[in-house]
Order: structure tokens, then sequence, then C-alpha cells
């Protein structure tokens, strides 16, 4: 009985070696092996605001789906589409309410989120955020996995299959198979009754061979024009983690397209047009979640004369700890509506 225990056991380490093994090496195959284009290589800060796709594909394009309805959704307000009421008008619960303006000039994309918040699309109509409803759930997760496939459409990604995946599963098949049929004959031969032995570990090679395989399947990657639009948006990453005299400078020194921001006689820029750029990038704080900071410099605007934001209604006078407040709260209260009763924000 002693050889038989010894080759059962030695049968049990390489099963159990091969299938953990195989999922790991196939895992770590698709991590580091599946990469898109890299792009140029150096960022450099960008202040231009990209044209031709939404904030929903931005988030597919920096991989941040976490923020990418939030992002949406700001900047559909500062563009006047919706506004943004930061308090309830229902006794729903939600802390946040939005209203719908107009859904004149909206992408396909975006007319859809809006037809998720209001069914019908009355203008006037009202949504509060921050409740729990499954149905919008489901349908706000639902966003950055259509954005990923009108990324992929316009060619910003491309399956990609990384090597040596489907290597792995052939190895894995080619060592456990013929290994699970020696274990069940040497159990059986140490007498009957004993193949139930053999089953966890048919089980456990099975799933582990199966997870391998989704490992090894392609994924869509950025492709090197998609990268180019992905460098667009980390370049704008760096324009908002600038100091503002520095944005300034960068902004007016630009020599391939008009200021975007207007001086006055002395040169000093003019407020109301620092605004309007700074509202104009503000979804994108929200996208790379810099939107404190952000929202800190708009309220500085604000307070030297520019005009408030229509966009934005506080329940109360207007000041920079009710406008932060206002702006962070309405991403909290975005994540719960896309959360899942039991699950976890929206996320791909």
């Amino acid at each position: 009985m002693q050889p038989t225990a010894d080759a059962e056991t030695s049968l049990i380490i390489i099963l159990s070696a091969v299938s953990l093994l195989g999922v790991a090496a196939a895992y770590l195959r698709r991590r580091f092996g599946q990469r898109g284009a890299a792009g140029r290589g150096a960022v450099i800060a960008r202040y231009e605001v990209p044209t031709g796709y939404n904030l929903l594909e931005a988030a597919d394009l920096v991989n941040r789906p976490t923020t990418a309805v939030a992002a949406q959704l700001v900047s559909l307000a500062v563009r006047g589409k919706v506004r943004i009421l930061a308090f309830p008008v229902s006794a729903g619960g939600g802390a946040y309410t939005l209203q719908l303006l107009t859904v004149k000039g909206v992408h396909t994309l975006e007319r859809q989120l809006l037809e998720a918040l209001f069914p019908g699309l009355a203008v006037g109509g009202v949504r509060e955020l921050g409740v729990t409803d499954r149905a919008l759930a489901a349908q706000l997760r639902s966003c950055p996995r259509a954005a990923r496939d009108l990324v992929t459409a316009r060619g910003w990604r491309a399956l990609m299959v990384g090597r040596g995946g489907k290597l792995i599963v052939i190895v894995m098949a080619a060592v456990l198979l013929p290994t699970l049929v020696i274990f069940g004959a040497v159990v059986q031969s140490a007498g009957s009754g004993q193949l139930g032995k053999v089953v966890p570990f048919v089980g456990i090679a099975a799933i582990c061979i199966y997870l391998a395989n989704r490992f090894a399947a392609a994924t869509p990657q950025l492709t090197e024009a998609g990268a180019e639009q992905r460098d667009h948006l980390k370049g704008l990453k760096i324009f908002l983690g600038l100091a503002q005299a520095d944005r300034v400078r960068l902004v007016q020194s630009a020599d391939d397209a008009p200021p975007a921001v207007k001086t006055d006689a002395a040169g000093a820029p003019d407020t109301v047009e620092l605004v309007r750029l700074s509202e104009k990038l503000l979804p994108f704080a929200v996208l790379w979640g810099v939107e404190r900071d952000w929202a800190r410099e708009l309220v500085v605007l604000y307070e030297q004369g520019a005009p408030k934001p229509g966009w934005l209604m506080l329940q109360g006078d207007f000041s920079a700890t009710a406008f932060n407040a206002a702006v962070t709260g309405l991403i909290g209260s975005v994540a719960k509506s896309a959360t899942l009763p039991g699950g976890s924000p929206a996320s791909r």
C-alpha cells in the first residue's frame, strides 16, 4: 500500500502544481504580455479639450470606468444640457438631483445616458441621485461597456492576442489529462470504491484550464490612433496639476491656435475667460480624480467677480465650501446610483 500512497501523493502534487502555475502563467501573460500601442512616449501638458468624442469614451481610453458616468454628467452640466441641484426635490432619499434642460447637440452615447436618467427625455424632468435603483444602476453600468464598443468601432482599440497564451492552455491539458487518467488507475488499483478521490481533482483541473483559456483570450488594446488620444488626455491631467500662473502662461504661449484666454490692455488674463476654460476642463478633472483641487481653483475665479455657475444650484448662498462639497458629493451620489444592491460601483 505504501508505494500506492506515495504515487498518489506525487500525482496530487503534479496536478496541483500544473493547475495553479498554469493559471498564474496565463494571468501574468495577459497582464504583462498584452499591451497596446505605446504612443509617442513623452506626454506634454495640453489644455485643448478633445473634440469628436465624449467623456465616457475618454474614460475608456485611460481605463477609468469608475469616474466615467460622473465625468460625463459634469460635462453635460457645464455644456448646459442638464442642471445639477445640490439638494433633493422629493422624498426619495437622494442628496442630489439632475434636471434635464435640452438634448440638442448631444452625442448618441450621451443620449443613451440621458434616456436612462430621464425616460422619455421630457425637458424639465428631474432625477434624484444617490438612491438605490436596480434598473438605473444596470443602465448606468452599461454605459462604460457601450463606450468600449464605440472606442473599438472608431479603431482606437483592437483585439490583440499576446504570445504564448494558447500554448499554456495546451501544455496544461497535455499534462493534466494523462495525469488524471494515471491518478484514477492508481486509486482504482488500491481497491474498488476509491475513484471518488479523483473527482475533486478533475473539477480543479477543469476550472484551471477554463480560467487559463479565458486569460489567453484576445483583449481590446489601444491602437496607435487610440494611444494618441490617450496621450492627449494624459496631457490634460498634467495641465490640471500645474500652478495657475503656469497654466495661463502655457495657454497664452500657444503658437498653433488663437489664445484660449483673452487678456486686458495690461496683459492680465480675463477672469471670465479663465472661468470658461476652467469649467470646460472640470469634467476632465472629475475623470482624473482631481476635482477637489480644480473646484478650489474655480471658486477663486468666481470670487474674483466671474458669474456664478448656472449649471449648479446650491441650497444656500454660494460659497467655496458649498461649491466644493457639491462637486465632490455629486460624484459620490453617482457612484451610489450606479451600484447594484449588494454589489460594487460601476466598473468594467
